[in-house]
């Protein structure tokens, strides 16, 4: 009987903290959300990212959109949005770590991004004579 207590103890332990993650990462907007740790916000900016990179690739690729053109303005509008996400959830950086939010997961989302964009732009445009 006391195993059944443990067991029903620790799957509820499991359900509340799924909760608490869902409210986090639901919460990425939310100025007055509380924050207690720098590497859940850290993680949180890293998805945003991942999902922006990949949006960015798609819209980049049906753009036509090629070369250096399209690589800077991935780096540059990534790295202000990520910034900002980071600074929104409310979270009080060190002056020291102020751009950590703008390099993590940067070239992992890079490669989301150029996947994403290479795909969508030979799908669309492979029939296109210059």
């Amino acid at each position: 009987m006391v195993k059944n207590k443990t067991a029903a103890k620790s799957s509820t332990d499991h359900v509340k903290g799924s909760q608490e993650k869902k409210k986090s990462w639901l919460s990425i907007f939310d100025k007055n959300a509380s924050w207690d740790d720098r590497d859940e916000v850290l993680d949180a900016v890293y998805w945003f990212r991942q999902i922006l990179s990949l949006f960015m690739g798609i819209l980049w690729g049906f753009l036509n959109l090629t070369g250096f053109v399209g690589i800077i303005s991935f780096c540059i509008l990534n790295s202000i949005a990520a910034y900002a996400i980071a600074n929104n959830t409310g979270y009080e950086f060190d002056p020291d770590e102020s751009l950590l939010s703008v390099k993590e997961g940067f070239m992992a989302t890079f490669a989301t991004f150029l996947v994403s964009w290479i795909v969508t732009y030979t799908s669309v445009h492979s029939g296109d004579s210059n």
